[in-house]
């Protein structure tokens, strides 16, 4: 995931976990949460005010979702921009995709 900036200063954004097929274990790095072992039947996982880049590994499938809330929740409001809620798409993904 990476991290969004803004004019005004670093935006607020959260990153929503879950396991998908099967039982989980997820780590981060670098470690912005502890390593986690997530079940589907679980809810999300929600990590808060992520301020850097980070990496998200699992021994499972994962549902990997970026919400960045709108701009009235900046430091300072900018007036534009709405609530953002966007899945991660796993990296091998566009290592064997061709465009043309």
């Amino acid at each position: 995931m990476t991290f969004p900036r803004a004019e005004v200063g670093d935006s607020p954004h959260e990153i929503r976990i879950a396991a998908s097929t099967a039982p989980a274990h997820v780590h981060f790095d670098p470690a912005i949460a502890s390593d986690v072992l997530l079940d589907p039947s679980s809810p999300p996982l929600t990590l808060q005010d992520v301020k850097t880049d980070v990496r998200v590994t699992a021994d499972q499938p994962l549902l990997v979702a970026h919400y960045m809330p709108g701009s009235t929740a900046l430091p300072v409001a900018v007036g534009s921009g709405d609530p953002s809620l966007s899945m991660a798409i796993h990296r091998r993904s566009f290592e064997t995709v061709t465009y043309s």
